[in-house]
């Protein structure tokens, strides 16, 4: 049963709705002022949601750490609840969640917050009207830089890998969706014009080292573009968790996060600081779990095994 005094009641943000591209203005005004990406995201969550008249919005993205750890962290949420938790939302489970998204790089459209969460959070967030959670998936090849609250521990740049999280009294329309994502591709024009990102060849030197420079018949790991297999099953799945392949090795995580369709393997070594053996390991694992393909750079297929255990 649902407590009416937590319940967000949208009709008092959306009475006066203008058109998307009026928000988009505004925020165009607004980073006039602001110096950090988190500020434009906190911005977004407040004000997409009052535009939108969903409760809760958040960003989380995709975070590289000094250890080499990947993992999803929250960078901005914003409620329109002032007595919603903070926890109902942000939590293990909902970083879980989330974590699986930006592994398998795709959002998921409006289901129960019973399908998702477990059966204590769920009716937990159903007291406060909210029914369903969606999943927005974002991905740039832009770097994103650490958290400005992140002083004490060191964190990379890491390319934009962003799942914006919504919590809603009702499955998402299609009007509402069509906003969300012109407001988000216009924000990320924003966000790069506007130098709120950082440019990819900040961790990439063009510099060949001794790893592009073996060959294997005439080839170089700076010829070598692996590519992501698609699982279209999976990823047209109406719940992709129960889909979703978990890669048990880290740094096989950190090489498929990093894989973009465009990145040599010499890129991608360079990049996430691999030495031979971690690179060979990696791609070896990745090959094994048929979640990638090796070719050339114009596209032309290879015979995977043999050139990795040639090339390292």
């Amino acid at each position: 049963m649902q407590d009416k005094h937590h319940v967000f009641d949208p009709s008092q943000s959306m009475g006066e709705r203008k058109q998307p591209i009026s928000l988009v203005a505004q925020l165009l005004q607004a980073t006039v002022t602001m110096h950090h990406v988190d500020e434009v995201l906190l911005w977004l969550s407040d004000k997409i949601g009052q535009y939108l008249g969903i409760p809760v919005v958040q960003f989380w993205t995709m975070q590289l750490d000094r250890s080499g750890e990947l993992h999803a962290e929250v960078r901005a949420s914003a409620s329109q609840l002032p007595s919603l938790p903070q926890q109902a939302t942000i939590n293990q489970y909902m970083v879980s969640v989330v974590d699986r998204l930006l592994l398998e790089q795709h959002g998921i459209a409006s289901l129960p917050v019973a399908d998702v969460f477990s059966p204590v959070l769920a009716s937990f967030l159903t007291r406060y009207g909210l029914q369903y959670w969606a999943g927005y998936f974002l991905q740039h090849e832009m770097l994103l830089p650490p958290a400005r609250s992140d002083s004490e521990v060191k964190q990379s740049p890491t390319p934009l890998t962003v799942i914006v999280s919504f919590f809603s009294q009702s499955s998402l329309s299609k009007e509402q969706e069509r906003a969300i994502a012109f407001i988000l591709e216009q924000a990320l024009r924003i966000l790069i014009n506007r130098r709120f990102l950082a440019a990819p060849d900040a961790l990439l030197s063009p510099t060949p080292d001794k790893q592009s420079r073996k060959s294997f018949s005439g080839l170089t790991l700076a010829d070598i573009v692996p590519r992501r297999a698609q699982d279209l099953e999976a990823f047209q799945a109406d719940n992709p968790f129960a889909n979703a392949a978990i890669l048990a090795d880290k740094n096989a995580r950190r090489l498929y996060a990093a894989i973009d369709g465009r990145k040599t393997m010499a890129d991608l070594m360079k990049g996430l600081a691999f030495g031979p053996q971690e690179g060979a390991e990696a791609f070896r694992y990745l090959l094994n779990q048929q979640k990638i393909q090796l070719s050339t750079l114009d596209e032309k297929p290879l015979e995977s095994f043999s050139i990795i255990d040639s090339l390292f």
